[in-house]
């Protein structure tokens, strides 16, 4: 999926020069809420945005070096805006390329033509006259062919952007996808779980296909834990009471097996992971390291059979 930032948004939509900064606040949320559906893919922009005017006589490079603009919005605004990449690269090679919106406004060259070009979806300043919807409809015909219809995603605020997300979620709640997928879309599943490396490939002793509800149920259960120690709803934090059987192993066990317990987390410490929780039935593991005085993340480290203990070394 590609994501683009649609510059004709921008466009003499913003009355009080105040709504100016309250609006690209929200669009800076849309897109860090997006960003882990991308995967590696980059946010577009066009070259022409900054020269937008936004109000009459203000384009937004006047907002960015505006002395009463919030300078820590500028920082992150101009993140997005001038790294690139730029829609004008996707479109350079693309001849005989017409589209328009449906309410007949020519709109080559633009964001809008490039996420019609490869299927993405747009973000948008709520609030502009001419794409204050969600999808955008669009018709477009390459060289002599006849116009197509087009709906575009066009995400417009918060509200929007949950939706969104929600509904990409749900393509990957169902109970036959591969590690691969579960790999590669564990951001967008688990957003307060750090995963660690080493489970890239899939472990050989789970089948992940007959496993996975039970284990997307323990993960949901951490991940919405710590949703609630975020927002601060909940203080001291208790891991065995998450809504699935966890606990810590025994010291004897730490002392002969802590070895096949321990684990590189992402930040490149090493570390001992003693909790986890109990698939019962499937006699599967997850084991975790809960935030401490040496991170604030949540890690999963282990997946799989069950580890041995001191009463059971198997």
């Amino acid at each position: 999926m590609v994501a683009f930032v649609n510059e004709l948004s921008f466009v003499g939509q913003i009355i009080d020069r105040s709504q100016c900064a309250s609006s690209i606040v929200e669009l800076i949320k849309i897109i860090n809420m997006i960003r882990p559906h991308l995967g590696d893919a980059p946010v577009y922009t066009s070259r022409d945005l900054l020269d937008k005017n936004i109000s009459p006589g203000y384009t937004i490079q006047d907002f960015i070096y505006d002395k009463k603009t919030d300078k820590e919005i500028i920082r992150v605004f101009l993140i997005i805006v001038t790294k690139g990449p730029y829609c004008e690269t996707l479109l350079e090679k693309v001849e005989h390329k017409y589209i328009i919106t449906s309410n007949g406004v020519d709109v080559k060259g633009s964001c809008i033509a490039a996420a019609c070009h490869k299927a993405g979806i747009l973000t948008s300043l709520k609030g502009s006259i001419s794409y204050d919807c969600n999808p955008i409809e669009v018709e477009y015909k390459e060289g002599t062919g006849e116009f197509q219809e087009l709906p575009i995603t066009n995400l417009l605020d918060t509200a929007s952007a949950e939706i969104f997300i929600a509904e990409q979620t749900a393509k990957y709640t169902k109970d036959n996808i591969s590690w691969d997928i579960f790999w590669n879309k564990r951001e967008l599943l688990f957003p307060k779980l750090v995963f660690c490396k080493r489970l890239a490939s899939k472990p050989s002793d789970i089948d992940f296909k007959i496993h996975y509800s039970r284990i997307r149920h323990h993960l949901q259960c951490m991940n919405n834990y710590m949703v609630k120690i975020r927002k601060g709803e909940i203080k001291t934090p208790n891991y065995a009471d998450m809504g699935v059987d966890a606990s810590t192993e025994s010291d004897e066990t730490l002392y002969h097996h802590g070895h096949d317990r321990t684990y590189d987390c992402p930040d490149g410490v090493k570390r001992l992971f003693s909790w986890h929780s109990k698939i019962k039935g499937a006699n599967k593991r997850i084991h975790f390291y809960p935030p401490d005085d040496t991170t604030d993340d949540f890690y999963i480290g282990y997946i799989g059979k069950h580890l041995p203990t001191i009463s059971d070394p198997h």
